[in-house]
């Protein structure tokens, strides 16, 4: 599922062979038909829907939007020996082919773009079925990076040739034009079928788009093969219990960075949560862990306090795999976490649960009538901290009902979507499955602001004296509220840029929220209280504010031009990293620095030139 700046919402769901599609009353083309695109406004109002099929099967990856009005879909075609004559809605037909995977792109009224299937019109059956794509992330500029599997062979034409098989990223432009292939550093074992690939049957991909940067979150099941990422192996028992979770990080070319893994011996369920990333390159995962015994991940033990169930959770980690928080819910019975999303300093986690959820001071009970029905879960966590912000649920009759996807529009309403086998209830609408095995539904949850928009919060901060900071807001207007938490346990301020002196230096979480007749968001940021926590004043460049200082992760430059040349240097005098500036506000990774002090020198587009130093923690 994905939205758009105008709060429209697109759901790519698989439709059972045999039957045609049907969505609201609209049908589709015919009995082939396994895939559909279809979408709705913030109202719930239909809007179209594209239906995709092949007599020899077809599968969706993956779903994205860009804020150029792209709507991009990556998946792949079944069996080569029935492949024949696969169509895209009406609006293309392909002939035979051995190709498999591919790219096409609407834009947001469903009017078709393009189609791009990168293998070789000469590929092989052989080599067609180990090439495929695992998933996708779309920039906003509409630049499209695909996870994919490659069989020896030349890709997109000419420009892209693989000697071995392997895992690659492929990066295209908006219109479909192949900019450049990077070889993954990702081993798996072979047999005389191939490449062993079943273990990335789930695995989900993102990239940080601000330094290059991805990470791949999967679960390892050992049965599969072995799996390498880089020189670090995954290890599993498997057996009833022993298929752990990995999250891997890579650099921009390829090399791995860094691996975390859960307990061998323990499952842990990804389920269909993608490794999602914040402004500042934070990581959240989710998923549902069994507690049966020591399951644990990067130093965190689940327990469920209810019995030996499966617990939902949501992991947040920095750039360099640490632990910020971890946060899971207890249970009295069978619960999933199927899918995660991020939006505006918030994270959701959907999922379902049998009897009882309880997490933090919230709880789900369903009805005695219905005990052992597996009903639909929504939760929200405040992304600084992890604490849990709402707990909301779904009606259905008492069978499994399972979401399985999420997003969330620009005023922070959620969009949950999945599967149901009788009866769903809505507010006051009650969703009948019209027979088979599964419908599938989405529904809203948030308000009825679809004609107005909420402010998105910002601020910085400047030292004003020991352990006294100057907060300025920079975010949107209007807005009607404004309250800032400064993250000490004192009271809150409802001014727009208001000083808070701390009884002690050091780091504090701080969030501003501001609200108008929409709603509201809020933003969370660390802050440290040293008397060194910002930079301004740069000769030549007056208006730069440059903060944290020291910085861990991230530093924000406020207030630069666009076109701006930042590099920084060591101590020594060798340049480290050079970056143009986009203006407003700029976030630079600093994480892969060694500790120490740096140069940052600006270099403006008419060539005047400013530096100052920073410290790396």
């Amino acid at each position: 599922m994905a939205t758009d700046p105008n709060g429209n919402v697109y759901v790519l769901a698989i439709n059972n062979p045999g039957a045609m599609a049907n969505v609201d009353g609209h049908p589709g083309i015919g009995i082939y038909d396994r895939l559909t695109l279809a979408s709705w406004d913030c109202n719930g109002t239909f809007r179209w829907m594209k239906t995709f099929g092949a007599a020899g099967g077809m599968n969706g990856k993956s779903l994205g939007a860009d804020t150029l009005g792209g709507i991009y879909i990556i998946g792949d075609l079944g069996s080569t020996n029935l492949l024949a004559y696969a169509y895209f809605d009406t609006d293309t037909t392909l002939g035979y082919s051995n190709k498999r995977a591919y790219c096409v792109k609407y834009d947001t009224s469903g009017t078709f773009q393009w189609l791009n299937m990168p293998q070789s019109d000469s590929v092989t059956i052989a080599d067609g079925t180990y090439t495929g794509s695992f998933d996708m992330d779309v920039t906003p500029n509409g630049n499209i990076f695909l996870f994919t599997h490659l069989a020896p062979g030349n890709y997109n034409g000419s420009d892209y040739i693989v000697t071995e098989y392997g895992f690659h990223l492929l990066e295209y432009t908006k219109d479909g034009v192949f900019v450049s292939g990077t070889p993954v550093d990702i081993t798996v074992s072979s047999s005389s079928y191939g490449p062993d690939l079943a273990n990335f049957s789930h695995t989900r991909f993102s990239r940080n788009h601000n330094n290059g940067k991805f990470y791949i979150y999967g679960q390892y099941n050992p049965d599969y093969g072995d799996l390498a990422f880089g020189s670090t192996s995954i290890s599993g028992t498997g057996g009833i219990l022993g298929y752990p979770i990995f999250l891997a990080a890579f650099n921009p070319d390829g090399t791995n960075l860094w691996v975390k893994q859960s307990t061998p011996d323990n499952n842990i369920l990804t389920r269909n949560c993608k490794p999602l990333l914040d402004e500042d390159g934070n990581i959240y995962i989710g998923g549902d862990a069994y507690p049966i015994g020591v399951n644990s991940f990067n130093g965190y033990t689940f327990i469920n306090s209810m019995g030996p169930h499966s617990i939902p959770f949501v992991i947040s980690v920095d750039s360099n795999g640490n632990n910020r928080w971890v946060s899971a819910g207890v249970n009295s019975n069978f619960t999933e976490g199927a899918t995660i999303a991020y939006r505006n300093s918030k994270v959701w986690l959907g999922g379902l649960y049998t009897d009882k959820l309880s997490w933090g001071s919230f709880n789900l009970d369903t009805d005695a009538g219905i005990t052992g029905g597996h009903l639909p879960f929504l939760a929200s966590f405040n992304a600084a901290t992890g604490v849990i912000l709402s707990l909301d649920t779904l009606e259905a009759s008492p069978v499994f009902n399972e979401p399985t996807a999420l997003t969330i529009d620009k005023n922070g309403n959620a969009y949950l979507g999945g599967r149901f086998a009788e009866q769903l209830y809505v507010a006051d609408d009650t969703l009948n499955s019209a027979g088979g095995t599964f419908d599938w539904f989405v529904a809203k949850l948030g308000s009825s602001n679809c004609n107005c928009t909420i402010p998105v919060p910002n601020y910085s901060y400047t030292p004003a004296g020991a352990n006294t900071l100057n907060f300025s807001y920079t975010g949107s207007t209007p807005y009607t509220d404004i309250s800032w938490d400064f993250g000490d346990g004192s009271p809150t301020a409802t001014t727009a840029n208001p000083t808070h002196s701390y009884s002690a230096a050091g780091n504090y979480t701080v969030c501003i929220t501001v609200t108008n007749d929409c709603g509201s968001n809020t933003y969370c940021m660390l802050v440290n209280t040293d008397g060194t926590s910002s930079i301004g004043n740069i000769p030549g460049f007056a208006n730069i504010n440059i903060y944290p200082n020291p910085a861990s992760q991230m530093i924000h430059i406020d207030h630069a031009n666009a076109g701006t040349v930042l590099d920084v240097y060591n101590i020594t005098g060798t340049r480290l990293m050079q970056t143009t500036l986009q203006g407003n506000k700029d976030r630079i990774d600093v994480s892969n620095l060694a500790s120490g002090i740096y140069l940052l020198r600006f270099t403006g587009k008419e060539g005047k030139q400013g530096s100052t130093r920073f410290v790396k923690q």
